[in-house]
């Protein structure tokens, strides 16, 4: 499966047993399941009015409870509210953490802004296969999805709300409780800022044209238009995409009161658009040159940062660890951006597989079996008669010396 938004890739694999949240909210409002409530409350932070048995509450998103939803659901300890001012930030420190915590943090700023989390420095424990032990959630899509988990041993990477639903709310959660087994890392720390929403941005989506017609005297066209304060010239999409979808981004100036006008005009081709969105900062900051086995992370309108593969590291993950890395009698295996590893053939040993004891081992005509990376050992095939007269027969016997 390929998805229009890379960034959604991670719930793909989550296993789900029940309605979402926002299931339960479209349902509730299609049925109308709480229009007859008296009184009922006002939910705060995204949360919804729904009614069982003839009661009516909210029903809030993961991490927040309440009768109005506007207390936190959070290990004592941990957690919290800020309410920031456009451009001030708020620091979470979680070094020397303990199991057995599910903290939430509840992040709020003014109308236009948005809010921006910048990971400091981690060290949380995962497993051999990448899954996240002890795990940052960050919800920059919508307060009451599954977030992203973030844990690792590396820092630098920034999440910014999406245009999707209020841009100046965000949860944060963390947990150790889940594999509470789990020794704790070092911890983390973060800062989230409520920046100001009127700043430069990309304008992303899918269009497709048919191939029919190609060169004919109605041409089917798509104008994009950036409405403004200042001039900002038309894009105008004419080349037929083969009937397959097209990516195409362009940059909005940082102005108030833009407005986006997509304009068709139909020829004899079909046009199809899909998967508008808007993210943060320029289109070009991240291409696929910027980071080239790894995943890049744009931090302003002209910085990035890479955050490499395993195997690869440098500016661009560039640099293949296994490339300088002597294996001899076996292959490198990289471990993290700085590690690696040498899987031996069967019978080396040693960091670089260079180490066989039967290499100091004369057994003539038989042949070393190798017990352990310091001990080898010859076995012979010696013939004996079966004892039998009338038939005698040679039997082959392994003689281990």
């Amino acid at each position: 499966m390929i998805l229009n938004d890379p960034e959604l890739e991670y719930l793909i694999g989550s296993n789900q047993n029940d309605l979402s949240f926002y299931d339960k909210a479209e349902l509730n409002a299609f049925y109308k399941c709480a229009d007859n409530c008296t009184n009922p409350p006002v939910c705060q932070n995204g949360g919804f009015v729904k009614q069982v048995d003839g009661v009516c509450s909210c029903e809030c998103v993961d991490g927040l409870t309440g009768t109005d939803c506007s207390q936190l659901n959070t290990s004592r300890g941990c957690g919290g509210t800020f309410n920031l001012l456009t451009s001030e930030s708020a620091f979470i420190d979680m070094i020397g953490y303990k199991r057995d915590l599910s903290c939430t943090w509840l992040i709020k700023g003014p109308e236009k802004t948005k809010i921006q989390v910048f990971i400091n420095s981690i060290e949380l424990p995962f497993s051999t296969y990448g899954n996240c032990y002890h795990f940052i959630e960050i919800r920059d899509y919508l307060s009451g999805a599954k977030g992203k988990q973030i844990c690792g041993n590396s820092g630098g990477e920034t999440f910014t709300k999406k245009n999707i639903g209020p841009t100046n709310v965000m949860i944060l959660r963390f947990d150790s409780a889940l594999y509470n087994a789990v020794r704790p890392g070092k911890g983390f720390t973060l800062t989230a800022t409520a920046t100001p929403s009127e700043a430069e941005r990309c304008l992303l989506f899918n269009y497709a044209l048919a191939d029919n017609d190609i060169g004919g005297p109605y041409t089917t066209t798509l104008k994009v238009r950036i409405l403004s304060d200042i001039f900002t010239p038309d894009m105008i999409f004419a080349t037929n995409s083969g009937n397959k979808w097209t990516s195409a981004e362009m940059d909005l100036p940082a102005v108030n009161g833009m407005k986006i006008q997509f304009v068709g005009s139909y020829g004899i081709q079909r046009m199809v658009l899909d998967n508008i969105r808007i993210t943060p900062l320029l289109c070009y900051i991240c291409n696929e040159n910027s980071c080239l086995n790894g995943v890049c992370f744009p931090h302003s309108s002209s910085t990035y940062s890479c955050k490499c593969n395993a195997g690869w590291s440098g500016n661009k993950c560039d640099i293949n660890l296994c490339a300088n890395v002597d294996c001899n009698q076996g292959k490198c295996e990289a471990l993290s951006e700085t590690e690696t590893r040498c899987i031996c053939d069967a019978g080396w040993y040693g960091e670089f597989c260079d180490i066989n004891p039967c290499e100091q081992i004369d057994c003539n005509k038989g042949f070393c079996e190798v017990v352990s990376m310091f001990e080898a050992r010859c076995v012979y095939l010696a013939l004996v008669s079966s004892g039998n007269h009338d038939n005698d027969e040679q039997i082959g016997i392994l003689v281990v010396q």
